[in-house]
């Protein structure tokens, strides 16, 4: 039996099957404002990273800091380079 596939995942299979794929055109860019409601979200007693940035420095940097995190995060997706 032949399994119906819906439109999504026929148009999803097409796109990912295509020779000139650039992951960078598949994520769309941030903005200073996405990135403020998703440091906005974050909780305050998790604990920090490798990176030892914590949730409540993330809450505390200024707004100039987060215009420069959605350039260099734009600009990364730009070159697709994905640090580890």
């Amino acid at each position: 039996m032949v399994s119906q596939i819906s439109k999504t995942e026929s148009v999803v299979y097409n796109k990912l099957a295509e020779s000139n794929i650039l992951l960078q055109n598949l994520i769309p860019y941030t903005t200073p404002i996405k990135i403020t409601e998703i440091i906005k979200r974050l909780l305050k007693k998790k604990s920090s990273g490798h990176d030892l940035i914590t949730n409540d420095l993330l809450k505390k940097i200024p707004k100039k800091s987060i215009i420069y995190l959605s350039i260099l995060f734009n600009s990364l997706l730009k070159i697709g380079n994905f640090p580890t």
